[in-house]
């Protein structure tokens, strides 16, 4: 029998240390040899809108589970940033700034403060920031705080809202938008950007570069699909549907 995965349940898969981790090496593997890399669980999708995707079998189409679509969606664009904070981050790296207070700001600072346990302070700015931090330092443990201004304070720095942007020259900067942001820096994408180290490249540290971590791929959704759908069943989340 499928199961149906709502936004509270793939907000507890984002927060277990092994579905992130397994999905920051999902990322590298795509990025090293995408076509040797086998799927964590065979499926595709099927009837996908905003608010809804099914995964099924690819053999015989049947019904697997059914995923909240626009919570899914938060993990898929911010764990990547994981991995190249992983590389990119600056070897000081102390605060994370956080542009932005919805899923996507959440899903962001889960993924940056796993990936740099380093990190000792998460400065976020954007509507409710107050309230946002608090929830989030209940949830982490982490020294977060409300700030008005960000950016100049950051190492890493993270962007989830249109808007300019204005960071020290040496920090690593991300975007969770598609296109480019309203910056002087040059606009990279995450795949791009972590290919470097992985092949043995010498990247320069803050170089000017943002960091794209939107836009469609869609082997990285289909991996990712799969490894949410069988760390969700490895950790008992959801419940029972029916099939039509």
């Amino acid at each position: 029998m499928p199961f149906v995965l709502d936004c509270h349940d793939l907000d507890a898969v984002g927060d277990d240390p092994v579905f992130v981790e397994g999905a920051f090496q999902l990322a590298q593997d795509l990025v090293i040899a995408p076509a040797d890399v086998p799927a964590p669980l065979a499926v595709r999708r099927a009837g996908a809108d905003r608010t809804e995707v099914t995964l099924v079998a690819p053999d015989d189409a049947t019904v697997l589970a059914r995923l909240a679509a626009d919570a899914l969606e938060c993990w898929r664009i911010a764990l990547p940033g994981g991995l190249v904070a992983r590389y990119l981050a600056p070897g000081t790296a102390r605060t994370l700034g956080v542009r932005g207070t919805g899923p996507q700001a959440w899903a962001c600072l889960r993924v940056l403060t796993e990936a740099l346990p380093r990190l000792s302070r998460v400065l976020v700015s954007g509507e409710e920031a107050e309230e946002f931090a608090a929830v989030a330092a209940r949830r982490t443990g982490l020294d977060i705080a409300a700030a008005a201004d960000v950016e100049l304070g950051a190492d890493v720095l993270v962007t989830t809202t249109p808007g300019a942007i204005t960071a020290r020259p040496d920090a690593l900067v991300l975007s969770t938008r598609a296109t480019e942001p309203a910056t002087h820096r040059t606009p990279v994408r995450w795949d791009e950007a972590v290919r470097e180290p992985l092949t043995g490249e010498p990247v320069p540290r803050g170089n000017g570069r943002i960091i794209l971590l939107g836009g469609d791929d869609s082997r990285w959704r289909a991996a990712l699909d799969g490894w949410a759908l069988r760390r969700a069943w490895e950790l008992n989340l959801g419940r029972a549907c029916e099939a039509g």
